[in-house]
Parts: C-alpha cells; structure tokens; sequence
C-alpha cells in the first residue's frame, strides 16, 4: 500500500459518519473535515502517518486514538468486515454516541471503514 489517503467512518448500517481527523490536542476525533494520511511502510508493518510530519496513527493505555510520536507509534488492520483493527490493543475503531472521540474499543459502536484515496 502506498500513497496519501483519508479515512471515511460509517455505521455499522453503512450512513457515512464522518472523517478521522485530529484535534488541537493529537486526538483522533470524527469530522466532516478530512485528515490527509499516508502509508509508512516498516519491517513489514504498515503504519498511517501524517504527511510532512513524524505523527502516526495510535492507540492510548485508555483506548483512545490519538496521533503520537515515533516512539508510540500502532500498526493497523482493516479486517474482512472493513472495519479498522488496532494491533496494539487489537481492538476496533469505534464510537460512543454524543462523543467526538475515536476508540479502539470493541464495546463501542463499531465503525465500518473506507480508505479514500488523495
């Protein structure tokens, strides 16, 4: 996989929710304003980086995405049911109703996920 790229989160019935983005804070949020990615390739594992950047994709402690330095850096999956898996903590993008927070936390209303290409 190569190539910049946004991710598009829907419901679980397939109405589009929003755009993964971030906040002031490097918290991964949902938004109709798309955050741009790219692919980073590393021994093998495919990581989601901000171009221009060094701020990848996450998982915190409490389940929370955010976007983190090297050193914190997750990998990801998209499983057969399109929906966006953490191999840190292997849980799925999710969401709690009222919230702009993206989870990795399978109690959580499941995200369906489409990468759209830049």
């Amino acid at each position: 996989m190569t190539g910049q790229f946004r991710i598009k989160l829907f419901y679980p019935s397939g109405t589009f929710k929003g755009y993964l983005n971030r906040n002031g804070d490097n918290w991964a949020i949902i938004s109709q304003d798309p955050l741009t990615l790219e692919f980073y390739e590393w021994n093998g594992v495919t990581y989601y980086k901000i171009p221009g950047e060094s701020r990848y994709l996450s998982v915190s402690n409490s389940a929370y995405g955010g976007f983190y330095g090297w050193s914190g850096a997750t990998s990801f999956r998209l499983n057969d049911d399109k929906e966006l898996v953490s191999n840190y903590n292997e849980k799925l993008a999710s969401f709690r109703n009222g919230e702009p927070w993206l989870f990795f936390w399978d109690e959580y209303n499941i995200f369906k996920v489409e990468f759209e290409k830049v």
